[in-house]
């Protein structure tokens, strides 16, 4: 190898393997960080400074506006909706009925939310619409809940609910702005692409979303240092560990863990 040519990223260690009888059937790699809310790393195995495309793990700091703002407040929304913004649902008709009841309050309709049309993420929910012989549309998506959430920013902040999912749009840039200071770092120069369901999905290391979800750790023990944003974090807990079936629904581990553990 010349000194012009670039170096291969570091091969992550094997944190898996599955066996069969006596045999390892396959090994499975990938890199793990443990990471305060003030950047202090505590643990990393594997090559944590390399970026990483969270995708749906980012749905929890995606939300922090809606409460934030006051959106969630200036339209009532309560438990229910607030997990719903946070969720990858199963597009049961728990969450459909929720994201219909939720476009009535801002005076909008499915036509306009962003996400496209999709068959639901939960099979027993996909499998009861293919027996109605229904179509799926943009409400089954399970991203509608975040991209509700991201409308109601919108129509609170007085801006276009046309192109919400843009990432110049003021409804994408409070929450990189917010993520921004969780991490002090700009995630407004961060890499990015476009999501499956629309939106600008970007790029982060996983020490960095590791720092990210400490914060919410340090928001639940009062120790955030803007005690508004604390609290809207803490709202946005409560709001899982009272309605977990929102956050994803049937057959759902996510949902099984926080019902059992009253949001712990």
């Amino acid at each position: 190898m010349s000194a012009a040519e670039p170096k291969p990223p570091p091969t992550n260690p094997v944190l898996a393997e599955v066996r069969r009888g006596d045999m390892v059937e396959s090994r499975h790699r990938g890199c793990a960080a443990v990471v305060r809310s003030d950047g202090e790393i505590i643990y990393e195995i594997g090559d944590c400074a390399a970026t990483i495309y969270p995708r749906s793990a980012l749905k929890l700091f995606q939300s922090i506006p809606l409460v934030e703002s006051g959106a969630a407040a200036h339209f009532g929304l309560g438990d229910a909706e607030i997990a719903l913004s946070c969720g990858s649902h199963n597009g049961e008709e728990l969450h459909t009925r929720a994201v219909t009841e939720w476009l009535r309050r801002l005076n909008l309709t499915a036509d306009d939310l962003e996400n496209g049309a999709e068959s639901p993420l939960g099979k027993r929910a996909a499998r009861e619409l293919i027996a109605r012989d229904a179509r799926p549309n943009k409400m089954h998506q399970n991203c509608s809940g975040k991209h509700l959430g991201m409308l109601t920013v919108a129509k609170f902040m007085h801006k276009s609910t046309r192109g919400y999912s843009d990432y110049d749009h003021p409804a994408q840039q409070i929450w990189l702005q917010t993520l921004s200071e969780l991490i002090d770092a700009d995630m407004h120069s961060a890499p990015w692409t476009r999501d499956g369901c629309g939106v600008p999905a970007i790029c982060i290391s996983l020490n960095q979303l590791a720092r990210a979800f400490a914060c919410y750790a340090a928001a639940a023990n009062g120790q955030m240092r803007d005690a508004k944003r604390g609290a809207a974090m803490r709202r946005m807990l409560a709001a899982i560990a009272a309605r977990p079936e929102m956050l994803a629904g049937a057959d759902r581990c996510c949902t099984a863990v926080n019902r059992a553990t009253g949001g712990e």
